[in-house]
Parts: C-alpha cells; structure tokens; sequence
C-alpha cells in the first residue's frame, strides 16, 4: 500500500493494488510448495502468465 500511496492513489485504488501484486503469484507458489521446483507445474507457473497477460489486453 505503500507504493501505492507513493504514487498518488486513493484508499480503494491503493488496496486493488496491493491485492492484485499479492495475488500474481499464487499458482507459482502452489505448484513449488507442492512439487518442487523442477516438477513441470512450476515452469508453467512462471510461463503461463506471460502468455496470457499480453493476450488479455
């Protein structure tokens, strides 16, 4: 939040913010926790999303 104060957002702005950077990484986090680095989850963790973002928009 505090970056998001830093740059001039509101309350509510700031909170979407800080909620959508936490949540970026979840799947990649999972897929290590539960299989380990080198199990074929977490390569698709970090690829997926960078398919699919640009895609999006």
């Amino acid at each position: 939040m505090a970056l998001g104060r830093t740059i001039g957002l509101d309350h509510a702005r700031s909170t979407t913010l800080t909620f959508t950077a936490a949540g970026n990484n979840v799947e990649l986090a999972v897929a290590i926790a539960t299989f380990g680095a080198s199990f074929g989850q977490a390569p698709a963790g970090v690829v997926g999303p960078l398919i699919e973002v640009p895609a999006l928009r």
